[in-house]
């Protein structure tokens, strides 16, 4: 049986919102891509069209501060 779930709309495109097994809430993509994960629904659901605006248009850095680029991927022996 085929789950149904809550889509949520912005401009750059849809997501819905899963618990994951640890408790946390992950958005999901229609193309199933994993987005954002927080520690509350609401919390995902806020984040998650920045996070969508900001992949098609790039972050743009308060006036007066440089821009960084950020890496998600920790180098180095843990």
């Amino acid at each position: 049986m085929a789950e149904e779930y809550t889509w949520h709309s912005t401009p750059n495109g849809e997501f819905r919102v899963r618990e994951t097994r640890f408790g946390l809430f992950t958005s999901i993509d229609r193309d199933g891509n994993e987005l954002v994960t927080g520690p509350t629904f609401d919390s995902v659901v806020q984040i998650t069209p920045w996070h969508m605006h900001w992949e098609v248009n790039g972050y743009t850095p308060p006036v007066g501060q440089d821009e960084i680029v950020y890496d998600g991927v920790v180098g180095g022996k843990l």
